[in-house]
């Protein structure tokens, strides 16, 4: 997350990486129209309820596609309502195994796989305290799940959430959250990061009630030790965070904040302010870093010789750029802009390294969703495993990264070659997004002159040059799927059930896995591990089904 005054032009930028154990489904875009009765929403993995009152707020989301039509919105990692509340969720963290045995995680309580689509058609959504008031308040009321970290935005303010986390939550019932400065640059990797904080200070900082009264009844918190700190109180840190976690917040701290390189640690600054003004492009290269050309470059090692999921590719810090990621976003909110203009997705449908960034305007118009990226039929059969949709970008860009499994036995004759088309692609795309913005607010103003709205005109422009890059980003990740197999030799492009098998040996070399304590397993000791049906057979590929310790 980074504010206004950290940025060239004074945008807000919100950015994340959805990891999953597979990643074989695609985030979709669907817009949700606003409802004049109440309706219970209930997910369609889980058993948490909740009543959305009337009127509800419209809403995009970005959906997991992974169950049977018809299907509630469930796994929406991404979204934005009417009023121009955005909401990323989330960041999978844990608490200490002595906050989860005071306060339970609740298992019908509310979890990832809910929380924007709770939170955005909501009526009291109308800004991003609002919207971090009310999930504090369905924290407090129906319980959490799982433990996460909540990006919540709007054009005038950033905040982190807790839950005992940012939105922090803490077990079952606790949440914390942090207003991001304005001049600073937040990192967060799949652990507690909100630290020492003023309860007291209102206008920065919520928290659930009696949040520090709790903390020092229980032992997790006392005058003695200072001012009251999340992380070194509440938040869990273990052996395994070295390796899997610190490096990431590290190496975004050392690109964006001019730190010098390491493998960091559980304390690294919650806040620092960049060692330049940073752009759109500073993001997009965040969200790709892989440790690029390091020794701890897990893409440069060969993997010829690894198949079980805890032997890494000779490389145990783990990369942002994770084979494992099924969707990334950067989303830019610039309050100066027209209100068709504010607010931008810039949406990457697989591992971002990888995957060209597709600007998707809030104000798209809901019947000019581009079939790509949109939700065209069930991805799954009735068992739950997953139907290959070629119509879709998501799909095409899996094939490309099955080429990628073979390619990263030659990452420097291919590797390098993939991220500069990509890197150049979206430098171009950018320069036709300032030409369209022009030709939109000429639009508008032109209509303003002769006493119309020019609404219509301004639509058309936006859904012209979203599908044109959507169409340009299908063209090049075919083009560099051809390269590479020609390249390589193939004769033939693989199978459906080729490339779920292919995918699925690829991720189960770069599954970076540990077991975190809880109060069953309060020593975090692993679980036996089998081998899959795709490693053993090299043909049938069957899902893991999808659960809370799959994401990130």
């Amino acid at each position: 997350m980074v504010g206004t005054r950290a940025t060239k032009d004074g945008s807000m930028y919100l950015a994340r990486n959805v990891d999953s154990y597979d990643a074989i489904s695609s985030q979709d875009l669907a817009y949700h129209p606003s409802r004049r009765t109440p309706y219970v929403y209930k997910p369609a993995d889980s058993n948490f309820t909740y009543t959305i009152p009337a009127p509800s707020l419209a809403y995009y989301g970005f959906p997991t596609n992974y169950f049977p039509l018809p299907m509630a919105p469930t796994w929406e990692e991404l979204g934005h309502n009417q009023l121009g509340v955005v909401v990323s969720a989330t960041e999978t963290i844990s608490s200490k195994v002595k906050v989860q045995t005071i306060d339970p995680l609740v298992p019908d309580g509310i979890g990832e796989n809910s929380i924007p689509s709770v939170l955005l058609p909501h009526p009291e959504s109308t800004s991003a305290r609002r919207t971090v008031k009310l999930y504090g308040r369905i924290i407090e009321t129906k319980g959490a799940s799982e433990e996460n970290g909540v990006l919540i935005a709007d054009k005038d303010e950033q905040w982190q959430v807790g839950r005992a986390l940012y939105v922090e939550n803490a077990g079952g019932h606790h949440w914390l959250a942090v207003r991001i400065p304005e001049h600073a640059v937040f990192v967060s990797a799949n652990q507690g990061r909100i630290q020492e904080v003023d309860l007291r200070d209102t206008a920065n900082v919520m928290c659930s009630p009696k949040l520090l009264e709790w903390a020092q009844q229980n032992g997790l918190w006392s005058p003695a030790k200072g001012r009251f700190n999340w992380l070194r109180d509440v938040m869990m840190d273990i052996p395994a965070f070295r390796t899997a976690n610190y490096p990431r917040v590290r190496v975004l701290q050392s690109r964006l904040n001019g730190l010098p390189p390491g493998q960091g640690t559980a304390n690294a600054p919650t806040f620092l302010p960049p060692n330049r003004r940073l752009d759109l492009l500073d993001l997009f290269g965040a969200m790709r870093d892989h440790y690029d050309g390091s020794s701890k470059d897990v893409y440069l090692r060969n993997i010829t010789s690894v198949g079980d999921l805890t032997g890494k590719p000779g490389e145990p810090w783990r990369p942002i750029a994770y084979v494992g990621t099924g969707f990334g976003h950067v989303t830019r909110i610039r309050a100066e802009q027209p209100a068709g203009l504010r607010i931008i997705h810039y949406a990457f449908e697989g591992v971002p390294a990888w995957m060209p960034a597709i600007p998707v305007y809030a104000s798209l118009p809901p019947n000019a969703l581009p079939l790509e990226l949109n939700q065209v039929g069930a991805e799954v059969d009735e068992d739950g495993y997953p139907l290959v949709n070629n119509a879709k970008l998501f799909w095409r860009g899996r094939r490309l990264l099955a080429s990628l499994a073979l390619m990263l036995r030659n990452w420097p004759l291919f590797g390098r070659r993939v991220e500069s088309a990509v890197r150049s692609f979206d430098a171009r795309i950018d320069a036709d997004r300032i030409a369209m913005e022009r030709q939109y607010r000429q639009a508008l103003a032109m209509a303003g002159r002769r006493g119309g709205s020019g609404q219509a005109a301004a639509d058309a422009i936006l859904v012209a040059f979203t599908c044109k890059t959507v169409a340009e980003a299908m063209a090049l990740v075919d083009r560099l799927t051809a390269e590479i197999a020609k390249k390589l030799g193939l004769t033939a492009m693989p199978t459906d059930e080729q490339l779920l098998a292919e995918l699925q040996r690829f991720y189960e070399m770069y599954y970076y896995d540990y077991q975190t304590p809880t109060p069953a397993n309060p020593t975090g000791a692993a679980a036996a591990t089998t081998a899959s049906p795709a490693s053993a057979t090299g043909l049938v590929y069957r899902p893991r089904r999808r659960g809370p310790g799959h994401r990130a």
